[in-house]
């Protein structure tokens, strides 16, 4: 006979307690749970109330199997419990397996077709049941087809492998539990925690059920929350006529349905402080059967809920710990009397560990941390990725920049000689072995990287690749498991995280121990399972002592009570959670699949549903709640509380609204009056004394925003560099990047930061060395024709360095050479009819005053033509701009618009070429020359040769008003970071830019010294 119990899981678990303890002293028992968690709270439970002896508490799957060991009946190997996924894979790559689902053998979908087999598999359905469905469309029966003959071959590939499955294990358990030995000699069986069922699992309770009286223990009650349970009351348990209280006999199953009555509830153990505890004569939860229920609202006594506002999940943790260590010492809760629930610890256990020890607070989760997160394993996986991706140029560079890596390494130069050989991956890597014993030069033929350095290179880049191909040689999971386990422990400062490595052996022993499960792997797809399982490796955390603050999920807490829980991640897309559709099985197949054949198949959209049931039993557990949402995220963007807020304060009275405030300080201040004798000591120096004690300046720098700091990019004036740069003045470059981001200028021109960008696809590389080829060409036209000089430079550079890929070179080459001889015909023309002359090529122009303040100018002019107008003489300044696009810079805009538009950029600093060639060009002829203009002459493949931008005027106004603007910042050492979105999209500098940290960029916006220069350069 089966009996089913409804009420909340704080009374269903003394009721349970009662029963249990109710019975005679050594008869046996046996309690069915969902998992660890739940076990452990009822043997807690238990044990609180003097114990019971001869009950045993398991799951579903560990009953099945004794059930099948009393009977005698041999259990094979369990897949689920072998590393399912990659035997799923080694699956895929069968020839025999379906050609639809064969191309994700290697790749993430794999994982979600797993996910419906698994769902499939857990409802008992099986491919006969599956061809008895009449899909509507043809698409939609094709795919309905295909996934049945996955099944099919998948389950007989297990069988030929040896392996069962759960559902299996189930069925066969349901065949004989009627006539087990330990049912019969088990009188007294209960099912608790649960609040759905799996198919696999209905089956093995109805055969229990058969044999033995057992009671369901389900967390129901009467309200819309609890709606998503509905079903498993009313169709799973066959308790249609089940409602409000007493004790109803049904017709058919006797199945008896029995509502427990709500009653007070009482303090769990001893109080470990001499402070009174508080009595809850009410419970501030009791709004919790009115949630989602539009036709009640506040009731008259209700006490009022707690709603918190912080900033971020720092701040979000902070206050929770602080909270639970105000509860303790406040009111004598007991630390596990306190929960601290979200609906997931991802993100947050790292901020726990560290509240939770600052505060000196107990805790205890069953959390775990990813593995991941350590450098050892991202170490690890590095290692996977090189051999993945043939040793990809960024992944070996940051190889060696790794601390762990136990080889000296020098990562900032051996990335110049990867960037200077044009190495991306594979066989590139041939060019350093081609390259040892040489110089590496640029384009102008400067040394670039060292002979020692390129061979230290090239030597540790050999070994490196050779221990991998070494590992990458063992066939078979353990053989290769064995392999990689000791190239790592030869390669890594294994000792550097002796916990770490532990996590990664255990992941390898993992993929060894499917040796004969699967099919032996080839290199790539051992390399790629260990990659996935390093990915999904987690490492438990540590808190001590064990028995303290429950920091916990939501599925971890089910079954839990608590006097005080406190709510964190109240916010939208977090809480509740956005249901996803299954891609190969959607809920509209599902729906029919289940109608047609009777089956229980659960839909992913009823999450809706059972996240309202979640926060239902989260709240219900605790005797009063406070919620916490994020009104702002951790890099200070706006986020949006839950709805599951407005619901709350629409059935409950609201308390004055709690906000957290951001800075240190202010924190501190909202606790004055709790602190501890630290935090008193902390709290008068942030408040006024002096302390050296760097947190303590920390602290005070953070709450002011004050003082610039050298993370900030403003030291003390960097005197060298401007003495320098008075002698030698500003080249066009240098003054554009100090004019739009004095920072970037301070990083490459100060500092020195060389900023390592990856390498661009091979046509933007032989366009950008295309373009400088030409340049080359021109500057030499005095010597011949450019175009057979260009043939000859490119000649010369292949031989050199050759190309990653001829044809994309050969292509940009001939193109190049196209554009070159229609502009040198055109050019040519052109300064026959007005009468130019060519006066200089490619001419490095000397330091010349320039606008005050700024100590003077000086650059490299492409050329300076002049002619006679009636006596006097003309001169203008080119510049060559070689384009692969289909358009000019300014496209077919009017001359006058163009010069227009160029002073204009030229105020903002940008576009100062022609102004700044034009002031030099002039300095250089002398006083009794004419300036003529300055103009781009672009040019390409894809245009006609244009002259374009000429400036009559000199823009000498324009280069006035930015010089005062532009060495005022630099000459005080002051390289602020200004946020503009047409500069910084496409800045290389991104990577080490501070513009993202929140106390910095509210520095830069608020110093007024900087506000002057915002606003002109903005």
């Amino acid at each position: 006979m089966l009996s089913v119990l409804t009420g909340s899981f704080r009374y269903l678990e003394d009721e349970l307690v009662r029963r249990l303890r109710a019975r005679p002293p050594l008869e046996p028992a046996c309690v069915v749970v969902p998992g660890g968690q739940v076990a452990g709270q009822l043997r807690r439970a238990l044990a609180a109330a003097g114990g019971v002896a001869a009950a045993r508490v398991c799951n579903f799957h560990a009953l099945a199997k004794t059930l099948l060991e009393d009977a005698g009946v041999p259990v094979k190997p369990v897949v689920e419990e072998a590393g399912e996924e990659e035997i799923f894979r080694a699956f895929l790559r069968e020839p025999g397996s379906p050609e639809r689902y064969r191309r994700l053998a290697d790749r993430p979908g794999a994982s979600a077709v797993l996910a419906t087999v698994r769902d499939l598999r857990a409802a008992t359905l099986t491919p006969p049941l599956l061809a008895e469905v009449k899909e509507e469309l043809p698409e939609d029966a094709q795919r309905l087809a295909e996934l049945g003959k996955l099944l099919e071959l998948y389950r007989d590939f297990l069988f030929k492998a040896g392996f069962t499955t759960r559902a299996a294990v189930s069925a066969a358990a349901a065949e004989v539990a009627e006539r087990a030995p330990l049912v019969r000699a088990t009188p007294t069986w209960a099912v608790y925690g649960f609040y759905e069922f799996l198919g696999e699992q209905m089956d093995l309770l109805h055969a229990l059920a058969r044999a033995a009286d057992i009671t369901v223990f389900l967390p129901w009650r009467d309200a819309p929350a609890w709606k998503y349970v509905d079903r498993t009351l009313n169709e799973d348990l066959g308790a249609a006529q089940a409602r409000k209280g007493g004790v109803e006999e049904l017709p058919g199953d006797a199945v008896l349905v029995q509502a427990l009555k709500t009653r007070p509830p009482r303090a769990r153990g001893p109080g470990v402080s001499k402070l009174p505890s508080v009595a809850f004569a009410v419970r501030a939860t009791t709004f919790v059967t009115r949630l989602f229920d539009p036709g009640t609202g506040i009731k008259k006594g209700d006490p009022p809920v707690k709603i918190v506002s912080a900033a971020g999940r720092a701040d979000e943790m902070w206050y929770a710990v602080k909270k639970a260590r105000d509860l303790h010492e406040s009111e004598g809760i007991a630390w596990h009397d306190i929960a601290i629930l979200a609906r997931t610890l991802d993100g947050r256990l790292g901020l726990a560990e560290r509240y939770f020890r600052e505060e000196c607070v107990p805790w205890a989760t069953t959390a775990a941390r990813p593995l991941f997160e350590r450098p050892l394993a991202q170490a690890a996986s590095l290692a996977a990725r090189l051999f993945l991706e043939s040793a990809y140029h960024a992944d070996v560079l940051e190889w060696f920049a790794s601390p762990l890596v136990k080889e000296s390494a020098q990562p900032e130069a051996w990335g110049e000689a990867a960037r200077a050989l044009g190495i991306v991956s594979g066989d590139d890597w041939r060019r350093l072995d081609g390259a040892r014993g040489a110089d590496l030069l640029d384009g102008e033929g400067e040394p670039v990287v060292g002979a020692a350095t390129v061979d230290a290179f090239a030597e540790a880049v050999a070994g490196l690749r050779g221990d991998l191909a070494g590992a990458g040689r063992s066939r078979g999971w353990h053989a290769a498991a064995e392999a990689w386990e000791g190239f790592l422990a030869s390669r890594l400062d294994t000792e550097a995280d002796p916990a770490a490595w532990l996590a990664v052996r255990a992941v390898l022993r993992g993929l060894s121990a499917l040796e004969g499960a699967a099919a032996p792997p080839g290199p790539e797809a051992f390399a790629g399972a260990f990659a996935r399982a390093l990915a999904a490796a987690r490492i438990p955390a540590q808190p001590r002592p064990a028995d303290g603050v429950a920091f916990l999920d939501l599925m971890a807490a089910r079954g839990r009570r608590f006097r005080a829980a406190i709510l964190l991640g109240l916010n939208e897309k977090e809480w509740p959670r956005i249901p996803r559709e299954d891609p190969h099985f959607p809920d509209a197949s599902r729906a029919r699949v289940a109608a047609t054949t009777g089956v229980k198949l659960l839909q992913k959209m009823d999450a809706i549903a059972e996240e309202r049931l979640l926060f239902a039993l989260a709240i219900d557990a605790a005797d009063r709640v406070i919620l916490v949402h994020r009104r702002v995220d951790d890099e200070g963007r706006k986020e949006a509380p839950s709805a599951y807020l407005d619901e709350v304060r629409r059935v409950a009275p609201p308390d004055k609204p709690v906000t957290v405030p951001r800075l240190p300080v202010r924190k501190y201040e909202i606790w004055e009056g709790r602190l501890t004798p630290v935090e008193k000591r902390l709290h008068a120096i942030l408040t006024g004394a002096k302390d050296p004690d760097p947190a303590v300046v920390k602290a005070r720098d953070l709450e002011l925003y004050g003082r610039w700091t050298e993370f900030d990019v403003l030291p003390e004036g960097p005197a060298a560099h401007l003495a320098a740069r008075s002698r030698k003045g500003f080249s066009p470059t240098a003054l554009e990047t100090l004019a739009t981001c004095p920072f970037k200028y301070w990083a490459t021109r100060v500092a020195g930061l060389r900023i390592l960008d990856p390498l661009e696809a091979e046509e933007d590389t032989a366009a950008r060395e295309v373009g400088a080829i030409l340049h080359e060409a021109l500057a030499r036209e005095a010597e011949g024709d450019p175009a057979a000089i260009a043939r000859e430079i490119f000649r010369e550079r292949a031989e050199k360095r050759p190309p990653l890929r001829w044809a994309v070179w050969e292509a940009a080459r001939d193109e190049g050479i196209a554009a070159l001889e229609a502009l040198v015909a055109q050019d040519r023309a052109e300064l026959k009819a007005g009468g130019w002359t060519v006066r200089a090529r490619e001419l490095e122009l000397p330091r010349t005053d320039g606008p005050d303040p700024l100590p003077g100018l000086h650059g490299r002019v492409d050329r300076i033509e002049t002619r006679d107008a009636g006596g006097a003489t003309e001169f203008r300044v080119t510049d060559f701009k070689y384009i692969a696009g289909k358009r000019p810079r300014y496209g077919d805009a009017k001359p006058a618009t163009v010069e227009g538009r160029v002073l204009k950029e030229a105020a903002r600093g940008l576009r100062l070429q022609l102004l700044v060639y034009a002031r030099l060009a002039a300095a250089k002829i002398g006083p009794e020359a004419k300036f003529a203009g300055s103009s781009y002459y672009f040019f390409g493949p894809r245009i006609d040769p244009v002259r374009q931008g000429l400036l009559e005027d000199d823009g000498a106004e324009a280069l006035a008003a930015l010089a005062p603007r532009v060495w005022n910042v630099a000459s005080h050492g002051h390289f602020v970071i200004v946020e503009d979105d047409r500069v910084c999209s496409w800045c290389d500098a991104r990577s080490i830019c501070r513009r993202g940290h929140h106390a910095t960029r509210t520095r830069a916006l608020q110093d007024p010294r900087f506000r002057e220069f915002r606003e002109a350069r903005l």
